[in-house]
């Protein structure tokens, strides 16, 4: 050991160096996720660094999915989601007008685009919806499961 400790580093030379990746970890499943806003700014952020529980409504394709879910299940949810501070959206992407869709089914929570592809990945429910805190899901429902609010504020809100 002495040895080392009296051999000078500026008479080292450097060779090269060797990388042994021991655990390679998953890959993310999802890639190239983007959220617009309606003005078509990237919102993806400012949505994933939520440090607060929100609901995202993901109907992929607004053209195939159950409507009639929306305004029995979840707009009551999201009138008493709103009450409550517990912010709500949908994230769909776009392949019909989608203030047409927002008209017709009274949802007063604001809809988002992302690419089809991502959205199918994240759930497979047309429209399913998803607890999100901090970019992690929390949990996720199908559309034929869906929380009620009271359900959601006895397991996840009243206990921030």
């Amino acid at each position: 050991m002495e040895e080392l400790n009296t051999m000078n580093s500026d008479d080292w030379d450097y060779v090269s160096r060797e990388d042994n990746i021991t655990d390679p970890g998953i890959p993310a499943k999802i890639r190239d996720f983007f959220v617009n806003n309606h003005e078509g700014e990237d919102i993806t952020d400012s949505l994933l660094n939520d440090p607060n529980y929100s609901l995202w409504i993901v109907a992929r394709k607004l053209g195939e999915t159950h409507a009639d879910v929306f305004t029995k299940k979840l707009n009551p949810l999201a009138a008493s989601c709103e009450k409550a501070g517990i912010k709500i959206c949908c994230l769909t992407s776009g392949d019909v007008d989608i203030e047409d869709f927002r008209h017709e089914h009274q949802t007063a929570y604001p809809f988002y685009t992302a690419d089809d592809t991502p959205l199918k990945t994240m759930i497979r429910s047309n429209p399913g919806l998803m607890l999100i805190k901090n970019g992690v899901v929390i949990d996720m429902w199908h559309y034929m499961h869906f929380p009620s609010y009271e359900e959601l504020n006895a397991k996840y809100f009243s206990k921030k």
